[in-house]
């Protein structure tokens, strides 16, 4: 088992807060104060590519003093296929190919995302 560890973060409306920090955070070295409601965990991306390029990641993350929005720990995914010059019939099918791809490695990701949910660590 994991021991428990901690961090503490400066915001701008409640001074230093201290939070458990769960053992997939990848930490805060760049943190800079804000809300405390804003404090964020994430943890390590996980790139989608085309063609040796970046078209998308997903990540985990958890806001553990939300106000607005849920504490769970929560999936993120972004995908931007806007390649200069537009896409063709060709282009646009071999996206199609390359989303069949990727579908395998966000499966993947959702299985560890359910996998933190359970209080589980990620395979």
């Amino acid at each position: 088992m994991t021991e428990s560890r901690t961090v503490t973060l400066a915001t701008v409306d409640h001074g230093d807060v201290t939070l458990p920090e769960p053992a997939w955070c990848i930490g805060h070295e760049d943190h800079v104060p804000q809300y405390r409601a804003d404090l964020t965990h994430s943890g390590g991306r996980v790139y989608l590519e085309r063609d040796g390029r970046h078209v998308g990641e997903a990540v985990v993350a958890q806001a553990p003093c939300a106000v607005r929005s849920t504490r769970e720990i929560e999936g993120s995914v972004v995908l931007s296929y806007e390649p200069p010059g537009g896409m063709g019939p060709a282009a646009v099918r071999a996206l199609a190919d390359d989303l069949e791809v990727h579908a395998v490695r966000l499966r993947a990701f959702a299985d560890e995302l359910a996998a933190l949910r359970g209080g589980g660590e990620a395979p």
